[in-house]
């Protein structure tokens, strides 16, 4: 990629690109005085970078920036790297004196893009427009499209570019696209103003049309004015009247609300006096409420304490019942006693009476209860004696009885455990020989697991060699291909300039370049199956016979005679003749082949010698005189001794013509070798493929293997754990068996 952004004193500063394509991180590229390139392997980022470049002066187009969608210029993320969500790229360019229409000596020229389709556009960090970066850099040679930047395979499309397309190239080093472009912008606004005076003319026909119409709906719109004027006089005067007669009703409404105003104030005052009377009679039943509310507290005083009394009676009551089930003797006093109190309750004064009359009695009854309760205590004191001489005979023989039949229970568990401990050593011996022949069949089973981990692990173990040898080959076999293909793309490239060079060099034959108008016209004349001239002429360089070693010395020793003409015969010459006076033709020198003796190249080469240098052709010379003398050093000496140094090639026929032969043997040989690079990168295409299909082969049987294997190492596992298991239980039987 060939960076050309230096002119006049403006120049290129550095360039820092962030989340744009491959880079990820930020990076800064800094350019000094005199850098003009960027080089680089495949995959570097030059391709990126000058995408970048082209990013940020404004490009809108993703499929120029190698892309699908605008966005896929955002970096996407890598094995390692989580994607962005935003790219920038700022381009510096320092050293401005007018070139740019900005007043800063330094100009930064940042575009951000976000993942979310926002855009941002800055110049020296403000924020603006993108037409005013494609103002900003109009006619200063810098540009998403300008030829000041040149990157990989722009130099083979500018080769084989038509005339036309070249002229693009000129109109922008000479700074004319401005002016192009303000004229596309004014010949869009004529064609935008073309098609506003054509829809201004419809309309204006349209209306014209519709003059009638609306002159017809005007004076109905005037008609319609002047009723409606009159109409609002005539509803002006309605309200006038409706006014008056409303103000009437108001006053006659005013007088009637003063009158119930009065009545109103002496209906307050009434109320007032009322309200007086309310607070006193509030304040006296307030009183009253007092009163009475003190009294309610008293009668709930006597109540509490009639309930209290009444509690009290309960207590009793059940006190007396208590005494009564445990005196049977006393309970019809009691229950008398009892229907007197119940009959007398509502009566207070009497009842107290009666409770104390009953204290009284309850007094008495309780010496003779607690007289009672010491003839019981003693009664039970020695019935207490009794039982515990009971009891202690009763233990001793339970104690007998518990021992005899302890006595029995133990000869039964000795007998069952004696019974118990024979079955279970038959059973333990069963177990152990069961465990015994399944320890040896986990120890075969696993044996034979192990040969075949080891057999697999071994056969994957060669088949890796053999993948690492197929990996080796198709690394070399892609090192190949990558050299042919750079070679290829070598040959491509040297034919593709070979073949624009011919094709210029083809064109230049067709377009008559390095003859004079006089030849050209001459030539022309001699083409034309009309003109009198037809096939009588021809160009000296077409005469005379030279192969591709020789073309060089007929260029340098012929170019006095580049635009030399050829006739055959005498008669032709003068027909010739004739035409260059009739048409004052001017530059123009012919040959006729009929007055040599000699062939052409004897003719003018029979003197020609070579030497090394122009020094020694010199003093061959002075040797030998009327000779030429072609030298090494590209110096042409003629018999004059006039030394010639260098020649236009591109305007020398001869020169041309041996161009042209050394091309068309140059590209026979390039072709052939392209045709035979082609066909070793299929072969080794084919033999790659070939390899691929045989390392994946190799790869799903290594793949299956190392499954078989996971599985037999599984299964030894397994095996030798069931294996442990069975050993420790055999050890356990053991020991259960000593015990």
């Amino acid at each position: 990629m060939s960076l050309n952004l230096v002119e006049a004193v403006l120049r290129l500063k550095e360039i820092e690109i962030t989340g744009f394509k491959s880079f990820a991180d930020r990076t800064t590229l800094k350019f000094h005085e005199g850098i003009t390139a960027i080089v680089g392997p495949n995959g570097c980022g030059k391709s990126n970078t000058a995408d970048a470049f082209r990013w940020v002066l404004g490009e809108q187009s993703a499929k120029s920036l190698r892309g699908g969608k605008m966005h896929d210029v955002i970096f996407a993320g890598a094995s390692q790297r989580k994607p962005l969500n935003m790219a920038e790229v700022t381009l510096t360019l320092t050293g401005n004196q007018g070139e740019l229409p900005i007043d800063y000596n330094e100009v930064s020229v940042t575009r951000r893009l976000f993942r979310n389709g926002e855009s941002v556009y800055l110049i020296n960090g403000n924020p603006v427009r993108l037409k005013d970066v494609q103002n900003l850099f109009l006619g200063s040679g810098v540009g998403k499209n300008s030829f000041s930047m040149f990157e990989q395979g722009k130099l083979d499309q500018v080769i084989n570019y038509s005339p036309q397309e070249r002229r693009f190239i000129f109109d922008s080093a000479a700074d004319i696209g401005p002016f192009l472009l303000r004229k596309a912008e004014a010949l869009r606004k004529l064609q935008q103003s073309d098609g506003n005076i054509t829809r201004i003319k419809d309309i204006h026909l349209e209306v014209e049309k519709q003059i009638t119409v609306l002159q017809e709906q005007a004076e109905k719109a005037r008609v319609y004015k002047e009723n409606k004027s009159k109409l609002e006089a005539f509803e002006k005067i309605v309200l006038i009247m409706r006014w008056d007669t409303l103000e009437a009703k108001s006053e006659s409404h005013k007088k009637k609300e003063q009158g119930h105003k009065e009545q109103w104030d002496a209906q307050v005052k009434d109320a007032s006096i009322l309200h007086e009377k309310f607070k006193e009679a509030k304040v006296d039943l307030e009183q009253e409420e007092k009163i009475f509310q003190s009294r309610k507290e008293e009668v709930y005083k006597t109540q509490s304490e009639k309930e209290i009394k009444s509690q009290e009676m309960r207590s009793n009551e059940e006190r007396l019942r208590d005494l009564l089930e445990k005196e049977k003797k006393w309970k019809r006093e009691l229950e008398a006693i009892i229907e007197k109190r119940q009959f007398h309750q509502t009566e207070s004064d009497g009842l107290r009476k009666q409770q104390a009359k009953l204290d009284a009695e309850q007094k008495s009854w309780e010496k003779k209860r607690e007289a009672q309760q010491q003839k019981v205590q003693s009664m039970d004191e020695i019935l207490k004696k009794k039982r515990e001489e009971y009891q202690e005979k009763q233990k001793d023989l339970l104690n007998l009885i518990q021992k005899e039949n302890q006595y029995e229970s133990d000869l039964k568990q000795n007998r069952l455990r004696l019974e118990t401990n024979i079955e279970r050593t038959e059973q333990l011996q069963e177990r152990k020989r069961k465990l015994s022949q399944t320890i040896d069949q986990y120890a075969e089973q696993a044996a034979i697991r192990k040969k075949e981990v080891e057999e697999y692990s071994s056969g994957i173990d060669r088949q890796r060699e053999l993948f690492n040898a197929l990996e080796k080959q198709l690394q070399d076999l892609a090192q190949e291909i990558e050299l042919g293909q750079q070679h290829l793309s070598q040959l491509q490239r040297e034919i593709a300039e070979g073949n624009a060079r011919q094709k210029v060099l083809q064109r230049m034959k067709e377009d008559l370049e390095g003859f004079s108008a006089g030849s050209k016209k001459l030539l022309q004349e001699s083409a034309n199956a009309k003109s009198p001239l037809h096939k009588k002429l021809k160009a000296l360089y077409e005469c005379v016979e030279s192969n591709s070693e020789t073309a060089k010395a007929f260029a340098a020793v012929m170019r006095s005679y580049a635009q030399t003409l050829v006739v055959e015969k005498h008669a032709d010459l003068s027909e010739v003749i004739a035409f260059i006076l009739k048409h004052q033709l001017k530059d123009v020198s012919l040959l006729c082949l009929e007055s040599l003796s000699t062939s052409l190249s004897h003719h003018f080469f029979a003197d020609l010698k070579m030497c090394d240098t122009t020094e020694s052709a010199m003093q061959l010379l002075l040797e030998k005189q009327g000779i030429e003398i072609l030298t090494e050093e590209e110096s042409f000496v003629d018999h004059r001794k006039v030394v010639f140094f260098g020649f236009q090639k591109e305007n020398n026929p001869f020169a041309r013509e041996a161009e042209l032969k050394t091309l068309e043997k140059k590209l026979k040989e390039l072709d052939k070798v392209l045709r035979l690079q082609e066909e070793r990168l299929t072969e080794l295409a084919t033999k790659k493929s070939k390899l691929q299909v045989e390392r994946m082969e190799l790869d799903k049987v290594i793949r299956k293997d190392e499954m078989k294997l996971m599985e037999s190492n599984f299964s030894l596992q397994r095996l030798l754990g069931d294996l442990e298991k069975q050993r420790v239980k055999e050890l356990k039987l053991k020991r259960i068996y000593v015990i």
